[in-house]
């Protein structure tokens, strides 16, 4: 995916940009806070309207977790597993972070009441074209259909369920 691929080289792009301070001797949180206010934003722009397969979301797992090694000083050569590196550094899953990032802009779309363009192109379904051999492209709405459900716009309603629904814990299974 092209989208994704500048996305991880503008979050490498951001990494080595701060990489001294991310590399310096500062405590964990403010490593923590600094990667999770500049290089995943960069990663994550405009994740709302991805349709991530499970190799794309490797994809970002791998980059994140080589920007998280490279902060913490640790070679693949240790052979660290990614829960502890994880536990060590602190930052937020990328993953999970994109799937929080989608589910609260479908639940702004779902809201919308007048007829805006996105509110169309997010409802939009191709009828008159023919759809080739084989397996079917991921849509943006798949993953929110498997988790919430086909009734999940009855859900968005209601602004205090969905918001329970989507919160980052309830997000962190695969």
């Amino acid at each position: 995916n092209g989208e994704l691929s500048r996305r991880i080289r503008a979050g490498w792009c951001a990494f080595n940009s701060i990489k001294d301070v991310l590399k310096g001797r500062i405590d964990k949180t403010t490593h923590k806070n600094i990667f999770n206010s500049v290089v995943l934003p960069a990663m994550l722009y405009g994740s709302e309207t991805w349709a991530l397969t499970k190799r794309e979301e490797q994809r970002l797992l791998v980059a994140e977790r080589a920007m998280e090694r490279a902060m913490l000083g640790i070679s693949l050569l240790d052979h660290i597993p990614n829960e502890i590196i994880r536990e060590r550094s602190g930052v937020k899953d990328i993953v999970v972070e994109s799937r929080h990032n989608k589910m609260r802009w479908a639940g702004h779309t779902a809201r919308l009441t007048d007829n805006r363009w996105t509110a169309i192109i997010a409802e939009w379904y191709p009828q008159e074209q023919k759809r080739p051999p084989g397996r079917p492209p991921r849509r943006w709405e798949d993953d929110i259909v498997k988790r919430f459900g086909r009734t999940w716009r009855r859900k968005v309603r209601v602004r205090e369920e969905w918001q329970t629904c989507c919160d980052r814990h309830s997000l962190n299974d695969s």
